[in-house]
C-alpha cells in the first residue's frame, strides 16, 4: 500500500512544535488519502465511491504501478465487507443453534426464558413449534449472546 508510505514520507519532525506535514506533494497526498478512506469504507460495508483519477499510484521507487491485480480486479473489490461477514456469521449461528434446539428439547427452558409470550403462543397452537424455536433462537443470539449488529 504505497499511500501509507507516501504519507509517512511527507511528515517532518518539528521538535517541540510537533509533526508537520510537507505540502509540496499535496495533490498526490490527498488522492492517496482518498483511496485509503475508500478502502476502509468498502471494508466496512459502505458503497465505494468512484475514484476521480486513474487507479495507478506511485510506488516507493517513484515509478507508477497499477492497483489492479493480474485478473483486472482492484484490491478493494476483493475485500469482503465487515457487514456482510457479520450478517453471514449471524445467519450461520442461528441455523446451527436452531438445529441443535430442535434435537435437544431440554434447552427450551433457557431458550424461551427471554420470551415467555412466545412459548405460550406455541403451547396454545397460535404459532408452530418450528416458528417459535426459530424466533427464540434469534432472540437468544441477539439479546443473550449480544451478537454484533451489522
Amino acid at each position: 500500500m504505497s499511500h501509507v508510505f507516501l504519507f509517512f514520507n511527507s511528515l517532518l519532525d518539528a521538535k517541540r512544535y510537533g509533526v508537520m506535514l510537507e505540502t509540496k506533494n499535496k495533490k498526490e497526498l490527498e488522492e492517496e488519502i482518498g483511496i485509503a478512506v475508500d478502502c476502509l469504507k468498502s471494508s466496512l460495508g459502505n458503497a465505494l465511491p468512484a475514484v476521480t483519477n486513474s487507479s495507478s499510484v506511485k510506488n516507493d521507487s517513484g515509478g507508477i504501478s497499477d492497483s489492479a491485480n493480474s485478473t483486472g480486479e482492484s484490491a478493494v473489490s476483493q475485500v469482503k465487507s465487515l457487514a456482510c461477514i457479520l450478517k453471514e456469521s449471524r445467519t450461520d449461528l442461528i441455523d446451527h443453534l436452531y438445529h441443535q434446539a430442535r434435537e435437544e428439547k431440554g434447552c427450551w427452558g433457557q431458550l424461551f426464558a427471554y420470551d415467555q409470550t412466545l412459548y405460550r403462543q406455541m403451547q396454545d397452537g397460535k404459532i408452530t413449534e418450528n416458528e417459535a424455536v426459530k424466533q427464540a433462537v434469534e432472540t437468544y443470539v441477539d439479546h443473550r449472546l449480544n451478537f454484533p449488529k451489522a
